[in-house]
């Protein structure tokens, strides 16, 4: 039986995020080995004094646009009703991004995430009603790119695989259903999905991704379905994992 976990990971979006003032609070996270194409994001994170000044891109934002809290943000700015777009002091064009709506706020919101807008080194995020109208919403945002203890995928409309950590597969199961396979063992990690455009395209599915255990240690396993509870294609999705600093 498969194991979702959906809940559980978007808490440990916030948990896994540590204190931006805080530089000591890292210095047991070391980068993962990057690929050939993360390379340029590893070696930027890496070019403060050590290892353990190297911080998650994440990012708390209230419903008016304002930064509440974050770790490498630069700026954050309202676009328009349910628009936002989120700048990191680097590029993120070659990393994930996920994110989940605040339970505090009065409507069940959805969101939706893709490359920036006004830069390379931003974020833009949609929160929408159920409707699928534009909606003003708070939100926590966190970008993966490889390094520290991150893993992630990004999937495209043609369940093909656009972007992820070096050695990672993707095996389509049917419709809607999909195995993400990671080159090392991921079970003690969290799952965290978006609905979220490869590029920096709007997304106008109101769809939901769901994350649960694999049929091996290394793999997540992930359904797309419609607002009806079907399982659909055609969804894109972010895909990142938070994991201990040696994953089993």
């Amino acid at each position: 039986m498969k194991r979702f976990i959906l809940p559980v990971a978007a808490a440990a979006l916030v948990a896994a995020c540590s204190d931006a003032n805080d530089p000591s609070s890292d210095t047991s996270i070391l980068p993962d080995a990057p690929s050939e194409a993360e390379a340029p994001l590893a070696d930027a994170a890496l070019s403060g004094p050590s290892a353990a000044t190297v911080r998650h891109l994440w990012a708390v934002v209230g419903q008016n646009g304002s930064l509440t809290r974050g770790s490498r943000v630069t700026g954050v700015t309202k676009l328009g009703p349910g628009q936002y777009e989120v700048t990191f002091n680097r590029s993120v064009t070659g990393c994930a991004y996920v994110a989940t709506t605040q339970n505090a706020y009065s409507q069940a919101l959805g969101i939706f995430t893709a490359s920036g807008h006004l830069s390379p080194n931003g974020v833009y995020v949609e929160t929408k009603n159920q409707g699928g109208g534009l909606t003003d919403g708070p939100f926590h945002l966190l970008v993966a790119c490889g390094p520290l203890n991150t893993k992630f995928a990004v999937v495209g409309y043609s369940a093909n695989l656009i972007r992820a950590t070096s050695g990672t597969t993707l095996t389509p199961l049917g419709s809607g259903r999909y195995n993400v396979r990671f080159p090392s063992g991921i079970r003690g990690c969290a799952y965290l999905a978006t609905v979220g455009d490869p590029g920096s395209q709007l997304v106008f599915s109101p769809s939901g991704v769901y994350t649960g255990s694999g049929p091996d240690a290394n793999t997540v396993y992930i359904e797309t379905k419609n607002p009806g509870g079907g399982l659909q294609d055609g969804v894109p999705f972010h895909l990142a994992l938070i994991c201990p600093t040696t994953a089993s």
